[in-house]
């Protein structure tokens, strides 16, 4: 993945994809120089090139990408997000305006040897977020998108919504140092399973402590527009501490949401994570649904809908262990989904069991591997994916950095290997990053053992040309045995 800079990222880090109005984790951090990084994603996950992934900070800025890889293998996150003490415990009595923005345009083309489906997209983003806007108690903050299909602007006139996103658009008012109102559309980070929030949400601290509320409706699951029909209200309790053996952080939250006034879904949510244990990062969620309505029949019967438990352990310097569980169902909105509800109410639980090791020998040298594992009662045989790599940077004499791996995937309906070898360096002090990266892909598909393999080629090109001024260019080229693919990335990215 390539970003403007790195600077806020570590090793670690979970990087997240927007889906549905949810920031859904997407790609642990592993390696990183000072414009891009490289991490395994997790497991579920589909990326593609173009993907915009996001690096959350306890102020949610956004780090802007360039380039996503969907080939790299699969994992759980093996951090979590730790909301550092809220500012406004500590009274401030001279309020200084801080502003982050960031203007970009990128352009996505697709093509192929027999030239079907050949495509080129626009994208234009716009994310900015103002602290304390003159001095003054308000601030103000948002990211939105505005994406078309070159010579189809019959899609844009027919839906403006299906180009236009907002993913952020709100504005908060500090009452008291411990007291914050919001309007607008805004992700809560205590109760972020929830998605965005169309409406008001306003937040009281008591110390390490704090409670919150929030109404309004969700976004417009089709287009991503607003929609008031789709009412929700909630409210959350939670602690956030930082103590000195290590960071706590809970929350416990309720939701009701509605769809034209009738119950769509109500569910309650659990989080807690905490790094009280020397070098041990423990994190979990549930959430259990209160609300069923089957056959016009409703029941508040709790019912567990999903839980993920993550253990990270760092043995020492070099060594470092982590392993998760995952169990989830279908999430029903019973108004929304209630065309096709009987299918999702029959589907079983999905679970998915991972582990991971990362050993790093000496300096420059990282070896990792991670198993995964998921199965469900109604598939024949379970999912079971591998991955390793070896990864060596500053190569003496050439600065060079490299990194080989290898993934193994085993499901129902395919079986194969990929294997790979990138190469990145820094030049001219940073000003210019490029990458060369090589894969083959040799898969099978079916009981009728069809074969797949692929040649592909990659490199990608980073121009700092102002310290705020940033272009990106990359190619990935395709090849089989008798159709080639060719993908085309170009992203200009002005911070401000």
């Amino acid at each position: 993945m390539k970003f403007a800079s790195t600077v806020k990222i570590k090793v670690d880090d979970t990087l997240f994809i927007e889906q549905s109005g949810k920031q859904v984790p997407a790609v642990v951090v592993k390696h990183l120089s000072s414009i891009s990084c490289m991490g395994i994603p997790i497991e579920g996950i589909n990326l593609e090139v173009g993907d915009h992934l996001i690096h959350l900070q306890p102020n949610f800025e956004v780090a802007e990408p360039v380039l996503s890889n969907q080939n790299n293998p699969v994992s759980p996150p093996s951090t979590v997000i730790t909301p550092a003490v809220d500012s406004m415990e500590t009274k401030r009595e001279v309020r200084t305006q801080k502003l982050n923005g960031r203007l970009s345009v990128a352009n996505y083309t697709n093509m192929s040897s027999a030239h079907i489906n050949d495509s080129e997209r626009m994208r234009y983003t716009f994310n900015l977020d103002v602290k304390n806007m003159n001095g003054s108690k308000f601030s103000i903050q948002n990211y939105i998108t505005f994406n078309h299909t070159m010579h189809q602007w019959q899609e844009v006139r027919d839906n403006l919504n299906n180009a236009l996103k907002i993913y952020n658009l709100a504005v908060d008012y500090e009452v008291t140092p411990t007291l914050t109102l919001s309007a607008g559309r805004r992700i809560n980070r205590y109760i972020s399973n929830v998605g965005a929030i169309d409406g008001l949400q306003i937040e009281k601290r008591f110390g390490a402590f704090l409670v919150g509320a929030v109404a309004g409706s969700r976004p417009d699951y089709q287009d991503y527009s607003f929609n008031p029909n789709l009412f929700q209200f909630g409210s959350y309790i939670g602690q956030d501490k930082q103590t000195d053996r290590g960071y706590v952080q809970t929350t416990l939250g309720i939701m009701e949401q509605k769809n034209h006034g009738l119950t769509d879904r109500r569910f309650a949510y659990f989080q807690h994570s905490n790094a009280l244990v020397k070098n041990v990062v423990f994190f979990s969620s549930f959430e259990v649904d209160l609300f069923q309505n089957i056959d016009g029949k409703q029941s508040t019967t709790p019912s567990l809908s999903s839980v993920y438990l993550s253990l990270r352990y760092r043995i020492s310097r070099s060594l470092s262990l982590s392993g998760s569980y995952d169990a989830r169902k279908n999430i029903i909105y019973y108004e929304s989904y209630k065309s096709f509800i009987d299918q999702l109410i029959e589907d079983e639980t999905r679970q998915g069991l991972r582990l991971n090791v990362n050993y790093h020998p000496f300096r420059y040298m990282t070896i990792g591997a991670n198993a995964g594992y998921r199965f469900q009662v109604s598939d024949s045989q379970a999912s079971k994916n591998a991955y390793g790599y070896l990864s060596y940077s500053q190569i003496p004499w050439i600065k060079v950095s490299a990194t080989g791996s290898i993934t193994l995937l085993q499901t129902p309906y395919i079986n194969g290997f990929v294997y790979g070898l990138r190469l990145n360096k820094d030049l001219f002090e940073g000003k210019i990053y490029a990458e060369l990266e090589g894969r083959k892909v040799d898969y099978r598909y079916g009981q009728f053992e069809t074969s797949l393999q692929q040649n592909i080629i990659g490199t990608h090109l980073t121009w700092r040309i102002l310290r705020k001024l940033s272009l990106s260019l990359s190619y990935e080229g395709t090849f089989d045995n008798s159709k080639s693919y060719t993908r085309l990335y170009a992203n200009l990215i002005k911070r401000f």
